[in-house]
């Protein structure tokens, strides 16, 4: 079985990692020709899952015997554009409830962007607005009169620029985690055995205003009826006014560990198998880097262990790969293609009695009580056309 093909093009800086399935797609190798969103793979249809559980050689159990057995789920999404951006175009899309807060909007993403050609770039893709319709929109939006255009068809621009660039749900209960990350599928989805014996942790913390955003005024108030409390108890030992605590929101999600073998005592397409889902995991984990000022980034993972965990944003942040037992040199034919060669590579390389596969993926939002309902109700994840955007 081929997993996925890797090609260099003679002029292609990073090769792209290319899903091999039922579904086909095409590839954009210039992934520094644009600016606003670098897209790199097509719209993915219909794509084999890559199922270890069944498919590969982890266990000495017949595959008959392996219907039940627990696994994780993870679907990878690329991010085609810049977490500024996002929050530039989420923050804007926020104010739009009333002009003048529009225009202010406006007048401050301008003044982070600066009066640079990326800049205008990042405004007309994420507005509609060309320069000249911003700088007259900010202008007037200070005078008090109204901008170059309403504020709904600045608004239908917006929406329609998140709608088609960041993840989406068809679960209600999920909807507040919509437009956060700007992403495409790249074909592969992951069925990996979960061995792994914690079922749920996490802390909740309760602090003085944290998360609150008047915990400056709070604040003020609470010394002040302090002061006063001092000063009306006079001569008492002491005074103290117990203060409510607010929430405090993290932004990290819990971790799953997941270990599981590859055996390559078997079969010889064991080994090419096994070479692959390692080398395919590593690659996909790593950055690139495309010119000297610009990286393509780590993927990001969708989620599901069936009635325990769900995340809808999450990234592996540990990979490791180690061999067990004895190891022999060996010479193996990798989907690799160099300078739009049509020949695959052959590679010299170690490969041992197994592989021991170790990985923790951790969730990129707390834990709420959405993600736990989601999870539950029905399966929030799918494999195939509705892989993110």
């Amino acid at each position: 079985m081929e997993i996925w093909r890797l090609y260099k093009g003679v002029n292609q800086t990073l090769p792209i990692l290319q899903r091999m399935g039922s579904g086909a797609q095409s590839v954009n190798t210039d992934i520094a020709g644009t600016l606003l969103p670098t897209k790199v793979y097509a719209k993915i249809e219909a794509v084999d899952i890559i199922d270890v559980v069944n498919q590969f050689n982890w266990t000495k159990s017949p595959i008959t015997s392996r219907g039940n057995t627990p696994y994780i789920q993870i679907v990878e999404k690329r991010l085609v554009m810049n977490s500024n951006v996002s929050n530039i175009a989420n923050s804007v899309y926020a104010s739009l409830g009333s002009g003048e807060v529009l225009t202010n909007t406006l007048g401050s993403v301008a003044s982070y962007l600066g009066n640079s050609n990326v800049g205008k770039q990042i405004i007309n893709t994420i507005t509609g607005l060309t320069p000249q319709e911003f700088g007259a929109a900010v202008t007037q939006g200070a005078a008090g009169s109204a901008p170059v255009r309403t504020t709904q068809a600045i608004a239908d621009n917006i929406n329609n620029f998140l709608r088609n660039n960041f993840q989406t749900f068809d679960n209600s209960v999920l909807q507040p985690y919509e437009l956060l990350y700007a992403t495409e599928p790249t074909g592969f989805a992951y069925k990996i055995p979960y061995l792994d014996n914690q079922y749920n942790s996490g802390n909740l913390t309760f602090g003085e205003g944290e998360g609150n955003i008047i915990s400056g005024v709070a604040g003020i108030a609470s010394d002040v009826a302090s002061g006063i409390a001092g000063i009306t108890g006079g001569l008492k030992p002491g005074t103290y006014i117990e203060r409510a605590k607010q929430y405090s929101m993290g932004d990290k999600g819990r971790t799953i560990t997941v270990k599981f073998p590859l055996l390559n005592t078997g079969k010889y397409q064991d080994i090419l198998d096994n070479w692959q889902l390692i080398f395919g995991l590593i690659y996909q984990n790593r950055p690139g880097r495309v010119t000297r000022a610009i990286i393509d980034m780590p993927v990001i993972y969708e989620v599901l262990i069936p009635g325990i965990a769900y995340m809808p944003y999450a990234y592996i942040n540990s990979l490791s790969v180690s061999f067990l037992g004895s190891r022999r040199t060996i010479d193996i034919e990798v989907p690799i293609f160099n300078n739009d060669s049509a020949t695959p590579t052959v590679l010299t390389t170690t490969i041992p009695d197994a592989y021991q596969v170790e990985f923790s993926i951790e969730g990129m939002n707390e834990e709420t009580r959405n993600l736990l309902y989601a999870n539950v109700v029905s399966r929030p994840v799918t494999v195939g056309s509705r892989q993110g955007v």
